[in-house]
């Protein structure tokens, strides 16, 4: 089996296991400015691109599933997963009751919504253990995302990452004149 497809399986997993029953908030298409509740979005490798005559579309809440490495030995092979996992969260919103325009308190508390959504991930990674032909590995290490010594500040936006080894066999192709010393 390829990266690519091994890719696709854990996309398709995270849909069905880790996304389809959580609701996380995410800013609105038309108005940035307005909340609304969505399921988070899995992309594998990159985020798609924006489609055609849209100059906006809010890629939060998702996790881009990436390899970060493959190493491979005689007959198994342990494929590193980088999931990264991206939500939103403004903080509180309050309607300022003497004029009709709403209000963002930017707050500091959105890393709590990130850190929900990664433990859930990793919930059903552990519980499942086995995602397409590949088993999971432990320890998933989890931290705040950072571009290399420092976490960027990029409230309203959370990020963090999960690195999951995920273990394989794969049967190599011998030659006739193995298979016959074999047999």
């Amino acid at each position: 089996m390829t990266t690519e497809r091994r890719i696709d399986d854990v996309c398709a997993f995270l849909r069905e296991y880790a996304c389809g029953d959580i609701l996380l908030k995410r800013p609105d298409d038309d108005d940035p400015e307005r909340v609304e509740w969505a399921h988070p979005q899995v992309h594998g490798v990159y985020i798609p691109r924006l489609p055609e005559g849209q100059d906006w579309l809010s890629p939060t809440p998702c996790v881009i599933v990436g390899p970060l490495n493959d190493t491979r030995q005689r007959d198994e092979g342990t494929l590193t997963l980088r999931l990264l996992v991206m939500t939103w969260d403004p903080g509180t919103r309050e309607d300022v009751e003497e004029e009709p325009v709403r209000k963002l308190e930017i707050d500091r508390e959105g890393w709590r919504a990130l850190y929900t959504f990664m433990e859930r991930i990793q919930g059903a990674m552990a519980e499942h253990v086995t995602i397409g032909d590949m088993e999971v590995g432990f320890p998933m290490e989890t931290a705040l995302y950072s571009d290399g010594e420092t976490v960027p500040d990029l409230r309203p936006y959370y990020l963090g990452q999960i690195d999951v080894p995920m273990r394989y066999v794969f049967t190599r192709r011998r030659s006739p004149h193995t298979r016959r010393l074999l047999d």
